[in-house]
Formats: C-alpha cells, sequence, structure tokens
C-alpha cells in the first residue's frame, strides 16, 4: 500500500455494544490459529463491528502520524515502517480477540501480515497481496457495517 494509500484510510460507525473476546495474542503468526478457531461457527455482528471499529483506529492512527511527517517535510520512510510494524502488531491483536465464526479476523490477519511485510521491505508496500489483503479487510468490514478503507 503507499503511502497516499495508507494516509486514505478511514470511515466511522460509532460502537453500540461491547463484546467478550478471547485472550490476546501479540504476533501475526499466533492470530491465524485463533482466526481459524474462530470461523467454526457463525458470527456474532456486534462482535465483527468492534473489530472493524478497532482496525479503524489502528489505520487512522498510522494515517495521522505519515501525514504529520509529511507536512513537516520530513523523511516519511522511517514513520512509514513504523506504521506498517504497529498495525502488523495491532490487527494481529485485534484479530486474537475474535469471537466464533469471524469473518473479519481472517482478513486482519492477511493485512496484518502483509503489512509486516511492507514493514521489513517497502517494495511490498506496493504489492497485490497486500493490496488485495487491504481490500478484503475493507469488503470485511462493510459487510459489519463499518466503513473502513485499507
Amino acid at each position: 500500500m503507499s503511502v497516499l494509500a495508507m494516509a486514505a484510510c478511514g470511515g466511522e460507525q460509532p460502537s453500540k455494544t461491547a463484546t467478550p473476546t478471547l485472550p490476546a495474542t501479540t504476533s501475526v503468526a499466533d492470530a491465524p490459529a485463533a482466526a481459524a478457531t474462530a470461523s467454526a461457527v457463525a458470527a456474532d455482528p456486534a462482535s465483527e463491528k468492534k473489530l472493524c471499529e478497532a482496525a479503524k483506529k489502528i489505520g487512522d492512527e498510522s494515517r495521522t502520524a505519515l501525514v504529520k511527517a509529511a507536512s513537516s517535510g520530513e523523511d516519511v520512510t522511517p514513520v512509514v515502517k513504523k506504521a506498517y510494524t504497529e498495525m502488523a502488531k495491532g490487527l494481529a491483536d485485534t484479530a486474537a480477540t475474535a469471537g466464533p465464526g469471524s469473518e473479519v479476523a481472517p482478513a486482519l490477519v492477511a493485512f496484518g501480515t502483509e503489512a509486516g511485510k511492507a514493514a521489513k521491505d517497502m517494495a511490498a508496500a506496493d504489492s497485490p497481496a497486500l493490496e488485495k489483503a487491504g481490500k478484503d479487510l475493507t469488503a470485511a468490514c462493510k459487510k459489519a457495517g463499518v466503513a473502513i478503507n485499507f
């Protein structure tokens, strides 16, 4: 995802209900197991919305940091790498809280994994895999009633 595309992440709808969560995981590698377990039964719509709202917050924080860096004229490369690193961790942690049957959790894991790759190699920021993961996450969250754009 290019810097401009990353800065375009956004959209918002308020949360109405808090739901119970599973224990948090701190690595992208651990999140697929949580996502696979979560997909065994039907997802709770309120839980899906909560996941997407958390993802939106992560995207908004990254966008704010990028805009600030770009506006100040500083080199944005370290800021972009940090943003991708934080997104990868934040999305993995968020996916690990998914309830049973989550359709959003696998999209969070996929995007987080690709963001982690982009943090290590900026060329991966423009990869088709990151673009697809972003579209899939955006679609999953749209289905959950949260307008985001990854």
